[in-house]
């Protein structure tokens, strides 16, 4: 919810959408990188609900498609750059993954652990 929440207010600032279009919009994107597909129907499970609520996904997006151009000038104020970066590893035995995305930018910090022996 928090990547959801955050993402929307970051596009919020580049697109003067209402905030229910901007809330799908979001939802599409983060539901395009889980399922990595276009498909509609597949991405309708990514927003979560079990498959009564993807029946009203999928016509939401329908909806988000079919009755809205999206006008490209007010998308060009200035560059937007969107970074994602993916990582995988293990910590003991359990599989981790983690997730980055920025649209300004990422920051990384580097701790160096002292081991004592």
């Amino acid at each position: 919810m928090q990547a959801i929440n955050e993402l929307e207010k970051n596009l919020a600032v580049h697109l003067p959408w209402h905030k229910s279009r901007l809330n799908c919009l979001t939802r599409m994107i983060l539901g395009l990188i889980a399922v990595q597909t276009v498909n509609l129907v597949d991405l309708t499970f990514a927003f979560g609900g079990g498959k009564t609520k993807a029946l009203s996904n999928y016509r939401r997006l329908q909806r988000f498609f079919s009755g809205f151009d999206m006008n490209i000038c007010t998308t060009q104020k200035d560059s937007v750059y969107l970074s994602m970066d993916r990582t995988q590893w293990q910590w003991g035995k359990r599989p981790k993954e983690v997730m980055f995305h920025s649209d300004q930018g990422m920051h990384y910090t580097s701790h160096q652990n002292r081991m004592d022996a």
